[in-house]
Order: structure tokens, then C-alpha cells, then sequence
């Protein structure tokens, strides 16, 4: 068993990673950027990223619903708690969906973000809607002179 696993990993990253054909190097970069396709190697690279990476969203949600919440940090860090294992169930589960039905030729993404976003600048608002535009960080009290 284990003279197999080593072949079998050796294969799935080659699978994983990215090539570049001609056909591609033939277009020009804005319209690569502009139209991305997705091909059964996306969608097998997208499954077994979100299946691997998916316990992420837990502390990514619970820092920002305390940081960046209207909350206290108590009730913040309940509510990142809650929503980050809902989120985090969601995006293990679609990364081994995706990974057990990567031939399957509807190769779309089902969730967005497609990977789990780890960044506060709001990147991701252009095409998404950043659910926490307008919240600021307030100031903490008890500490005024």
C-alpha cells in the first residue's frame, strides 16, 4: 500500500498543476484575465484546495466577526464560532463533491469565493459583495483618561 500512495499522489499533483498550452500563449493576457475557463483539471485543483483548506474559514470568520463585527467580542467570537463551522462544513463538503465529480463536464464552481479568501482589503468585492463593506473597527472603551 504504501509503494502505491506515493505514485498516486505523484499523479494527482501533476493533475494539479497549472500548464501552459500554446493556444493560450497565443491570447493575448486581457482576455485571459477577462474569460476564465474552466476545465476538469480547475475543478479537480478546486476540490482538493477546498476539501484541504476548508477548516480555514473557522478562524478567518471568528477573527473577523470579532474585529470587524458591530458585536461585542464575546457575542463576536460566538457568532464567528457559528458561522465559521457552517462555512466550514460548506466548503469541505463542496471540495469532495468536486473532487469525486471533477470528470463530470459541468466544471463551473459552485461556491464563491472559490478558494477560502483570507484577505481583509475587500479584493474579492468586485465580483462578490464584501459583506462586511461599511463596518469599521471601534475603538475600545473603558480606557478613556
Amino acid at each position: 500500500m504504501k509503494y502505491r500512495l506515493v505514485p498516486t499522489l505523484f499523479v494527482l499533483g501533476l493533475l494539479c498543476v497549472r500548464s501552459v498550452s500554446a493556444q493560450d500563449a497565443s491570447i493575448p493576457e486581457t482576455y485571459q484575465e477577462d474569460q476564465k475557463r474552466y476545465t476538469s483539471r480547475t475543478k479537480l485543483q478546486r476540490g482538493l484546495t477546498n476539501s484541504v483548506t476548508g477548516w480555514l474559514e473557522l478562524p478567518y470568520n471568528i477573527f473577523s466577526e470579532v474585529v470587524f463585527g458591530s458585536r461585542t467580542p464575546f457575542v463576536g467570537m460566538v457568532t464567528g464560532i457559528v458561522i465559521g463551522t457552517g462555512k466550514t462544513i460548506q466548503r469541505t463538503g463542496i471540495g469532495v463533491f468536486e473532487t469525486a465529480t471533477f470528470y463530470i463536464p459541468n466544471y463551473d464552481p459552485i461556491m464563491k469565493p472559490e478558494f477560502v479568501t483570507l484577505s481583509f482589503s475587500g479584493s474579492t468585492s468586485e465580483d462578490f459583495g464584501d459583506p462586511r463593506e461599511g463596518l469599521h473597527v471601534r475603538p475600545p472603551t473603558g480606557f478613556e483618561d
